[in-house]
């Protein structure tokens, strides 16, 4: 596991569907080990600026990356889905 449980990470790839996107910051919350099927993941909880929820997703791990101290977060609108 990469990622320990409640660390933030940043999204590296669009997710269209939920309208999220490269450079969301996440909080993960469950791992997925990699199986024959299906690479290794996490369940990972994206919040607005007012702590409300907004999406609980799986996504694969290379997809994510850890915050880094050089990290300059980024307020924009979410439209809705």
């Amino acid at each position: 596991m990469s990622f320990p449980f409640f660390s933030h990470v940043i999204l590296l790839d669009d997710i269209l569907d939920t309208n999220l996107v490269a450079g969301d910051m996440e909080t993960i919350v469950e791992y997925h080990p990699a199986t024959n099927e299906y690479p290794e993941g996490y369940a990972v909880e994206f919040f607005a600026g007012s702590r409300k929820m907004l999406a609980v997703v799986s996504v694969a791990a290379s997809v994510l990356r850890q915050v880094t101290r050089n990290d300059l977060l980024h307020v924009r609108q979410v439209v809705a889905a």
